[in-house]
């Protein structure tokens, strides 16, 4: 399918060129109306005061009708084929007196009743124009104009009135020639922006879109991108440095794994269970990493429909069963004090049971003595805290020993990812997971607000403003 590409410029011109267009013609229009409605009016001002002139020298005795046009007027009825003339009717509508000027009576106009002049009216191919006028005893007079003045007043109003339609149409193409520089000027920043844009690859993930000079309509599809590169900046670091560090851990238990076998291959002693050891540990160690990276997904393109009540109680109980038996068999005890009903929390059930999970497996692996878990529920807030009598861990590693890969003793056994994913799931959650109590044995404690979805974090306050009842 051809792609068509529309210039925004070439539509502001043509936009401009169409409003420009409608508003002359309706100014020619408009103009054509007001130059008809100004020379009838002249006109018809110009008869009016010609059959006040000679109403003046009207005079009506006993059905006897006088005439006498003033001063120059008389000139002007008396000169035959001349533009001026009148004509008097009786009530009935005949004709009793006229000017000289005429052959024949003008046409009889009637007045309105109740007014003392009719309308302006045309007649005859040489457009005469007659205007009627109410006299005393019912008698109409009709005063009558048929000089070409008028039209030659109206082609001069005409003339005048294009001087302004003249100026308009120049002003209309000043308008379009600028607003077709403007709106190229406008549009300079929507190009640097685009520049910027294909300048953006994933080795400049800092690089953004500056919103200097760019139109006001356009900010906010360019802060909604910006915010889309820093999410995409986010998790494209959170990527390089999982498989960083996932090349970084998988590579001693390989090395580790490639000498034993050559070792076996040159001795030909064979030693199998180092090699399920090995391979049990690479195996650990991969699911873990897997579990963290799914969850980071997780947290980051969760929705509401991924979100379940989970009793938290009983998936603390089910999760020490399921290690009680490695527990006894290690010579230690695990106990769990939870309330007697429900401590629902809002969430991701296979997350939260593996959060229990791995905090189990840690005091298991890193501590020692029993592993008590308890879980109780101050106002809003779901407390889950894990202890052992292990040797805990040093003051200055009590929150970077929840960062990936990292472990309170370096040569203690495991990964290092149990801590990572346990706080992972908890601010998943809108909650945190802290190293509280003193120093000495290990205390994990995590806080998980009832009510608060996935992906938002909740503002309870720092670990240390929590108050655990005894």
């Amino acid at each position: 399918m051809k792609r068509v590409n529309h210039s925004l410029r070439q539509r502001l011109t043509m936009a401009l060129l169409l409003v420009f267009t409608i508003g002359l013609t309706a100014a020619g229009f408009i103009f054509m109306h007001e130059t008809r409605q100004t020379t009838s009016g002249i006109a018809s001002q110009t008869l009016t005061q010609q059959a006040r002139d000679l109403i003046g020298g009207i005079h009506i005795v006993t059905g006897a009708i006088t005439i006498e046009p003033p001063g120059s007027w008389a000139q002007a009825y008396s000169r035959a084929g001349g533009g001026y003339s009148y004509t008097v009717f009786t009530a009935d509508g005949n004709p009793v007196a006229r000017s000289s000027s005429l052959e024949a009576p003008l046409p009889l106009i009637p007045v309105p009743f109740g007014q003392s002049f009719s309308s302006l009216e045309l007649n005859g191919p040489e457009g005469r124009a007659l205007l009627g006028a109410s006299l005393p005893g019912g008698y109409t007079l009709v005063v009558g104009r048929g000089d070409t003045d008028l039209e030659a007043l109206a082609e001069t109003l005409m003339e005048e009135n294009s001087e302004p339609i003249f100026v308009l149409v120049l002003s209309i193409g000043c308008a379009l020639v600028i607003g077709w520089f403007v709106a190229g000027w406008s549009l300079k920043p929507l190009a640097r922006a685009a520049q910027e844009a294909s300048a953006i690859v994933p080795g400049c993930s800092s690089a953004r879109i500056s919103p200097a000079g760019l139109p006001a309509e356009v900010l906010p599809m360019v802060d909604a991108v910006n915010g889309a590169l820093d999410r995409l900046a986010v998790a494209y670091d959170m990527e390089r440095r999982f498989t960083a560090d996932a090349a970084h851990e998988l590579r001693t238990p390989l090395s580790v794994l490639s000498l034993r076998l050559q070792r076996m291959e040159l001795s030909g002693v064979e030693d199998w269970s180092a090699i399920r050891r090995d391979l049990a540990e690479i195996e650990r160690l991969v699911s873990q990493l897997l579990d963290l990276a799914r969850k980071e997904a997780a947290s980051r393109y969760a929705s509401a429909s991924d979100l379940v009540t989970v009793d938290l109680a009983r998936t603390a109980r089910e999760a020490a069963a399921a290690v009680l038996p490695v527990v006894e068999k290690a010579g230690r005890t695990i106990e769990v004090e939870a309330p007697h009903g429900a401590v629902p929390v809002t969430g991701r059930a296979d997350d939260l049971r593996d959060m229990v999970r791995n905090l189990l497996d840690n005091a298991f692996t890193h501590g020692d003595g029993c592993i008590k878990v308890t879980l109780q529920r101050v106002g809003g807030v779901t407390l889950l805290e894990v202890t052992d009598e292990g040797p805990g861990i040093s003051e200055d590693m009590r929150d970077t020993v929840f960062e990936r890969f990292r472990k309170g003793q370096a040569a203690s056994s495991g990964s290092g990812l149990g801590l990572a994913i346990v706080r992972q799931v908890a601010r998943s959650h809108g909650g945190e997971a802290v190293v509280a109590g003193e120093t000495g044995a290990l205390h994990i404690l995590v806080r998980l607000p009832v009510e608060v979805g996935v992906g938002h974090i909740s503002s309870i306050g720092a670990p240390e403003q929590i108050v655990v009842p005894a």
